[in-house]
């Protein structure tokens, strides 16, 4: 019985890497996104799980990859009651406050492959664009927020794995930075670092 399970999942390991010798010239994605802010973390810092990522991928090589991506990610933090005042120290308001960011990442990116067999695809990749945001203060009656645009710079890390000729998976991180800011809120620039799990198709 030990004899012939283990022949069952030999072959099943042979057949996945024979079906995925061939890897197609397009690539699509959809990933889910588990995000850590790494910058203003006065403003806010807590994980987001709120996040996903579409990305299109087209190779021009066969271990060099061009497209473009667009991300949205979602962070909200709640603050109890304490006592707050502006910058001049002229006003002060006891409230509890709930602050947000929302960002919309987008832009072009390559991907580099390493040479890992034919079931796997380690990669590094930099993306380049812009990202829309919005950050907000709920407190008491009051709202502070701003809209804003930036420039966008995200290094990734990754790998894809290949179950069939058709589809796989992403494992992956990237760091992405933006010069987007909020002086009011003293937003100097926006920075996360962002662990992706996702699906990818190929033709």
């Amino acid at each position: 019985m030990k004899t012939k399970i283990i022949f069952i999942i030999c072959s099943a390991l042979i057949s996945c890497t024979v079906t995925n010798a061939q890897w197609a010239h397009n690539l699509f994605g959809i990933s889910w996104e588990i995000g850590i802010p790494v910058s203003n973390n006065d403003f806010l810092k807590k994980t987001s799980m709120e996040g996903g990522k579409i990305e299109y991928r087209h190779k021009i090589k066969e271990n060099l990859t061009v497209g473009g991506f667009l991300n949205w990610r979602s962070y909200y933090e709640y603050f109890p009651t304490a006592t707050y005042e502006n910058p001049e120290k002229t006003q002060a308001v006891t409230t509890d406050m709930y602050r947000y960011i929302y960002n919309l990442p987008m832009g072009a990116n390559v991907h580099y492959y390493f040479k890992a067999g034919d079931m796997f695809k380690p990669f590094a990749g930099l993306g380049i664009g812009a990202q829309y945001s919005e950050q907000s203060m709920y407190y008491n009656i009051f709202l502070a927020e701003d809209k804003n645009w930036g420039f966008l710079l995200r290094p990734e890390l990754g790998t894809i794995i290949k179950f069939q000729e058709q589809w796989g998976a992403l494992i992956g991180a990237t760091y992405s930075w933006s010069t987007n800011k909020n002086d009011r809120l003293g937003i100097k620039s926006l920075g996360d670092v962002n662990f992706q799990i996702g699906l990818v198709f190929t033709d």
